[in-house]
């Protein structure tokens, strides 16, 4: 039905930036194959296909103002090098009316707002490990309602951004150190949650009517060692030769009871619908040594490189990377022309 049609590949490329980012790793290197590999995998399955990088915002919006295209396939996670950018640019494509893949800008901005999210979450009953917010440095004068270990994370970064070994923090000194980091370093509040020692898994879910759950995937922690926190760290999503990276193994199916399983399928969707995620997302989870569940966090865009988390849940339901994209497409395409005529 949709062969034919014209999808732009919109992607924010850091080495296009002025100035340049100071620190270069895969998360950036690796953009550029991941985009030809998306549009190749477009083109094999019979649409046009154009791409559009995304680096300045006035050239951006230049862009998109002369802009002819039947659907936007929506990688932009940033406009320069700001994540809050990624709402700005959704919001633009819904000015202009342009069909896109993914999340609208109020799920993003959600979202990307990790206490919000909680606090949202938490309304509906979605269990969700206990939290505050600081947006100074404590300097021995806050006190902190929570138990002791807390993990500390800036309040609106995506991709493990900020989160490192030292994130997980045992007492009150350490504490008060790490969110004065994280405010200084990322300008930003500091979020600081319950730490939920156990197990961590991630569910993908993919379309709109209805969503479907994803084999789940579960990091396995086992090779870590003994001193480091059990944690996906930036490291371990970014970082290759670092021990986060090489010992945080990815499983899939994970080892769940039937009955857990279930459960945690059961929230992951209540997480996609109450934040408003579409097309496809992830939800991450804890589970503590009693078997009760966390909600981590809701992601609206997820990683949809070759060997990301959402590609292998993916792959162990049937799906090839280059199907997986396709998907996402033809479901977006769904979506936007309910009840309309295509004009190819």
């Amino acid at each position: 039905m949709f062969k034919g049609l014209e999808i732009t590949v919109i992607y924010n490329d850091p080495m296009m930036i002025e100035p340049k980012p100071e620190v270069i790793d895969a998360s950036i290197t690796e953009v550029r194959n991941e985009i030809e590999f998306i549009v190749n995998s477009l083109e094999d399955a019979g649409f046009r296909v154009k791409v559009l990088p995304v680096y300045n915002s006035r050239r951006f919006i230049s862009d998109l103002l002369n802009l002819k295209t039947d659907l936007i396939y929506n990688f932009c996670e940033m406009v320069e090098l700001e994540s809050i950018e990624e709402v700005f640019a959704a919001g633009l494509y819904e000015l202009l009316r342009i069909p896109y893949t993914g999340a609208p800008p109020m799920t993003l901005g959600l979202c990307l707002d990790k206490a919000r999210t909680k606090i949202v979450l938490s309304y509906y009953n979605i269990p969700t490990p206990k939290f505050e917010v600081f947006k100074e440095p404590l300097n021995g004068y806050a006190k902190v309602n929570l138990n002791f270990p807390l993990i500390v994370k800036p309040v609106r970064e995506d991709a493990s951004a900020g989160i490192t070994k030292e994130s997980v923090v045992y007492e009150v000194k350490e504490l008060e150190e790490r969110v004065e980091f994280i405010i200084k370093s990322f300008k930003q509040p500091a979020v600081v949650e319950e730490f939920i020692d156990g197990r961590e898994i991630n569910v993908a879910i993919l379309g709109n009517n209805p969503p479907i759950v994803l084999p789940i995937s579960e990091i396995d922690f086992s090779k870590l060692p003994e001193h480091y926190p059990k944690i996906v760290s930036y490291e371990a999503k970014w970082i290759p030769n670092t021990e986060y990276y090489e010992k945080t193994i990815p499983i899939c199916p994970a080892p769940l009871e039937p009955e857990l399983e279930e459960k945690v399928k059961e929230i992951a969707l209540s997480c996609y619908r109450i934040t408003g995620c579409r097309d496809y997302a992830r939800v991450d989870m804890r589970i503590d040594k009693d078997g009760n569940l966390y909600v981590l966090e809701v992601n609206p865009n997820p990683d949809l490189s070759r060997n990301a988390g959402f590609m292998r849940s993916a792959s162990v339901y049937g799906l090839t990377p280059a199907e997986t994209i396709v998907k996402i497409a033809e479901i977006a395409l769904e979506r936007s022309y309910a009840n309309k005529e295509v004009q190819k």
